[in-house]
């Protein structure tokens, strides 16, 4: 039997995706050209399905399956037309002359340090002197005080200050949260002071989603009063709740650089464990068929409330709608094929939130298992260890093996890092987070047993304290991560398509699938020397946009000059956030050389076409003075300086009609160490005087290429 026959849905799944793909990256299809396609294709596959003896033959059994993929193709492209909330009519930017809002708060809020963060759904408008119904979310700042404080999901909230578009990333290469968010449905955000907003009601959202937020909370509360606290509480609520709020960036950079991150976000770990652990309880329903029904009904809805008790990452999602059917088809006695599965819950959570695609918990989870499903066995079987341990050991080192390489692609191409010694964090954390996992539901359901659950929160928070110096000791370990990797989207496609053919090459024994595998990796080779080649001829002058601080850089070939704040340098994760991934996408080496303003002002460096001398820089035949002292303008001597760009820094108190005495240029530029109301200042001033400018906090990074 063809055993791709019995993965009719995992057939169709790609036909899903791009379906969704193309209206999410707005591939515009002619409607009535794509209504004839549709119409002819239905017509086909219809006439097929419901008379397959007289139009159906098997010599042109392929009419069927493109029929069919066409019209899956279609009807994900009209789903997420219908699903993508800026379309509706009814989205709150699309109605004119709006003077109020009414919204609820749409989840839990996040503690910032001077405000409260979340997401509100906004239900009504007031255009003119009506109110009409409304749609859309919306990223809310709310200025802290004794009110907001109170604010819980589901609180109904009226407000006049009028939402604004997310901006787009400052710097290039920088993570494009404006993207992000609109895979979540979210395209406005705004601030409310104080005073310019009031709560209408109170409990206004949905109630199983209130009831299972006020359910987390009270099992943190179970923690915090059974002596968790600090790091070991951060990290046993994300572990366990999915609670990410307080946990310090420093572990979370440790769990990330040894390969662990995934145990800090709950996942088909996590689901799996909270599965065995309930179908061990409910062991009493195996009599019988209708004990059984009734067991996977108990068991779904507990799944799919602890999935909603965790925030509904696309792990949990993932996990529980594929233990769903799993566990429903196993009540019904019915096989079921685990490539089927995978494709039906992919496609059945697409259904209900087709932008969920994008996620790449959502990705990274379902290549994950993916891997698991088809390579899992196969690894296990290549070694057969005597001693009992060391069969565990083996099992844990294939299962991290498989999923690892099906998604150590993406994860290149997401987070340019892959962690060298993902094999040995996971021999520590799965084994250690499954022994946390389920002490966590022992002292939940101990906890009123005081004098008990004390002994099991003290043994529990040392668990946690070992497993977090076990990955901060990996983390320390030398080489334990690779960072610095850039790749695009066509070099990801190859390294899959390299390690898909070598993959069958070992299954199947067949030598085309090693050329098949060659060629992959020559075209990924070519790519990467055509790159080379390129970036290696690259002149850039960039002005980053960062604020309070100033940021200039000079990049020629794949070495870069830096100069900026010592505040900014020192810094790992500003730089990273803001920097280094550029740097990584223009290949710059290593051996940069980074000049911090509060070194040696009179530095003469040369590096082939970059020239830096005092505050004069040249590259590639262009001149820039930075000015960020006010020395240069009382020298006595009377020439002009004729310089291409002029780089006003440090919120210097002059007027940009004293910089004519000094300076002759064709460009303005005011970089981010200044403030907002000096700068509109010199702009108003420099659109006076007809003289051009550029403020990289109003556009961005300045950034100059030749």
């Amino acid at each position: 039997m063809n055993y791709w026959n019995q993965t009719p849905l995992f057939r169709l799944l790609p036909a899903f995706i791009f379906g969704i793909l193309s209206s999410i990256f707005k591939f515009q299809i002619n409607a009535f050209a794509g209504g004839v396609i549709i119409f002819l294709f239905l017509s086909v596959f219809l006439c097929q399905v419901l008379h397959p003896k007289k139009y159906f033959s098997y010599r042109y059994r392929w009419v069927f399956g493109l029929s069919a993929h066409v019209l899956i193709f279609s009807f994900a492209y009209l789903l997420t037309e219908l699903k993508t909330e800026i379309n509706n009519p009814l989205h709150f930017n699309k109605i004119e002359k709006v003077s109020s809002f009414i919204a609820y708060l749409d989840d839990s809020k996040i503690e910032k340090s001077k405000s409260y963060k979340v997401t509100i759904r906004i239900t009504a408008v007031q255009s003119g002197k009506i109110w009409i119904p409304a749609k859309g979310r919306c990223l809310v700042y709310i200025a802290k005080d004794s009110v907001s404080k109170g604010l819980g999901y589901g609180d109904l909230i009226s407000f006049s200050t009028a939402p604004g578009e997310v901006q787009p990333p400052a710097n290039p290469s920088q993570f494009n949260y404006k993207r992000w968010l609109s895979f979540n449905q979210v395209y406005h955000q705004l601030f409310l002071p104080s005073s310019s907003w009031k709560v209408i009601a109170h409990h206004q959202g949905i109630q199983v989603v209130e009831t299972a937020i006020s359910m987390k909370e009270k099992l943190l509360k179970i923690f915090r009063e059974n002596n968790i606290s600090g790091t070991d509480y951060a990290v046993i609520s994300a572990l366990l709740l999915g609670d990410t709020d307080e946990i310090d960036p420093e572990i979370i950079r440790a769990y990330a650089a040894s390969g662990a991150l995934h145990v800090l976000s709950v996942s088909g770990l996590h689901v799996g464990i909270i599965y065995i652990a309930l179908n061990s309880v409910l062991f009493f329903l195996n009599r019988n068929r209708k004990t059984k029904v009734i067991k996977a009904i108990i068991l779904v809805i507990f799944l799919w409330y602890y999935a909603l008790l965790t925030g509904l990452s696309p792990a949990v999602l993932r996990s529980a709608a594929m233990l769903s059917f799993i566990v429903l088809g196993k009540a019904l006695d019915r096989n079921t094929n685990m490539y089927n599965t995978l494709a039906a819950s992919a496609i059945t959570l697409l259904c209900f939130q087709p932008h969920l695609l994008m996620q790449v918990g959502f990705q990274l989870s379902y290549l994950a298992v993916l891997g698991i499903v088809f390579l899992y066995k196969k690894i296990h079987h290549l070694l057969n260890p005597a001693n009992w341990f060391l069969k565990q050991i083996w099992g844990v080192t294939a299962v991290s093996i498989a999923a690892q390489l099906t998604t150590f692609p993406l994860g290149l191409y997401y987070f340019n890092q892959f962690p060298n010694y993902f094999l040995i964090s996971n021999l520590v954390v799965i084994p250690v987070s499954s022994i946390i996992i389920y002490g966590g539901i022992i002292l939940f359901i101990i906890s009123p047993f005081t004098v008990l659950s004390k002994w099991i929160g003290l043994m529990l928070g040392k668990i946690v304290h070992v497993l977090n110096w076990s990955v901060i000791t990996i983390e320390h370990m030398p080489y334990s991560l690779l960072r610095g990797i850039s790749i695009s989207i066509p070099e990801t496609c190859l390294i899959y398509l390299a390690l898909l053919t070598l993959v069958l090459y070992f299954l199947k024994k067949e030598i085309n699938y090693v050329y098949a595998s060659g060629i992959a990796v020559l075209f990924l080779l070519g790519f990467q020397i055509v790159e080379s080649v390129k970036l290696g001829k690259q002149q850039q002058f960039i002005i980053y946009n960062i604020p309070k601080t100033s940021a200039i850089n000079m990049i020629e070939g794949h070495s870069s000059m830096l100069i900026a704040d010592s505040s900014l340098v020192n810094n790992s994760s500003m730089m990273t956030f803001n920097i280094l991934h550029y740097w990584w996408d223009c290949g710059v080496n290593e051996n940069l050389v980074t000049i911090k303003t509060n070194n040696e002002k009179n530095m003469l460096l040369r590096n082939k076409m970059m020239i830096i001398y005092k505050n004069f820089l040249k590259i590639s035949g262009k001149t820039i003075f930075i000015l960020n002292d006010l020395s240069p303008l009382r020298q006595n001597s009377g020439s002009i300086l004729n310089i291409d760009y002029l780089v006003l820094s440090k919120n210097l108190k002059i007027e940009v009609n004293d910089l004519l005495k000094k300076f002759r240029f064709n460009q303005l530029i005011f970089d981010s160490s200044n403030s907002k109301s000096r700068v509109e200042r010199w702009k108003k001033e420099a659109a006076h005087l007809g003289i051009a400018c550029y403020s990289v906090q109003d556009h961005g990074a300045f950034v100059m290429k030749f």
